[in-house]
């Protein structure tokens, strides 16, 4: 029985650290696919199954002390037994694949731990100890950053460093999710526009693109300067580059 309310103990601190979560970071994780329904199952099989094992292991210890004993109670243990093995087997897997999104080692030992009745409470250990690390990972803009960053890949953009030569002709690579159509471009701080622009409609995917200055002059060979797309829809984007005469 001290077994049992240990694990409980250990998982309830486990849920202490979830509900130290506000919405928003819940519905982050959730978003994601970090936590996820089965996650939950896996929590609600636990809880079930602890809180089946603790109340039978009180009605079995007044069973013998009062010699009461049902002919149905070790049934109802073995139904409480079972099913917080297959509790733990799910929030086991759930707890690992936590660790893995996140790259957290201690929550993916645990998870491996916790899929045993035998070494599950050393695995609830570790894993309140990892999903502390994983939540301090949140809090401190983890999620935030990943989101910005696939953000970031799914808009249009540039792909590497692009070239200038002396007959004023850029050459880029820009990738762009749908169909998008660039009006002009400018090379930042020499004031030399261009409508001139080979396609000017875009393709979603990679896309080669030659901007023609025309003579330029006045720049340094081998710097790097910055090209200013003006798109379709008033938005624009900074391109970078080289300037090789």
């Amino acid at each position: 029985m001290k077994i049992y309310l240990e694990k409980y103990n250990i998982e309830k601190r486990v849920e202490d650290e979830l509900e130290s979560l506000d919405k928003d970071e819940i519905e982050v994780l959730e978003k994601t696919g970090k936590i996820n329904d089965s996650f939950y199952w896996g929590l609600n099989f636990f809880f079930g199954g602890v809180g089946g094992d603790l109340g039978l292991v009180i009605v079995l210890a007044i069973a013998v002390v009062f010699d009461t004993y049902h002919p149905h109670s070790l049934l109802y243990f073995l139904l409480a037994f079972l099913f917080l093995i297959i509790g733990e087997m799910i929030l086991g897997i759930e707890l690992y694949g936590i660790g893995q999104a996140y790259n957290e080692g201690l929550l993916k030992k645990g998870g491996i731990l916790v899929t045993s009745v035998v070494t599950s409470i050393i695995g609830f250990i570790l894993a309140y100890m990892g999903l502390g690390n994983v939540i301090s990972k949140l809090k401190s803009g983890f999620v935030t950053t990943t989101i910005t960053q696939q953000s970031v890949q799914s808009s249009i953009h540039q792909i590497g460093v692009g070239s200038l030569n002396a007959y004023g002709e850029a050459h880029i690579v820009i990738y762009t999710p749908s169909p998008t159509k660039i009006v002009s471009a400018e090379i930042v701080g020499k004031s030399i526009v261009s409508s001139f622009i080979i396609p000017n409609l875009l393709s979603p995917g990679n896309n080669d693109v030659t901007i023609h200055f025309g003579t330029i002059t006045g720049l340094t060979p081998n710097a790097t300067y910055t090209i200013k797309l003006t798109l379709g829809d008033g938005k624009t984007i900074e391109t970078t580059v080289s300037y090789k005469p």
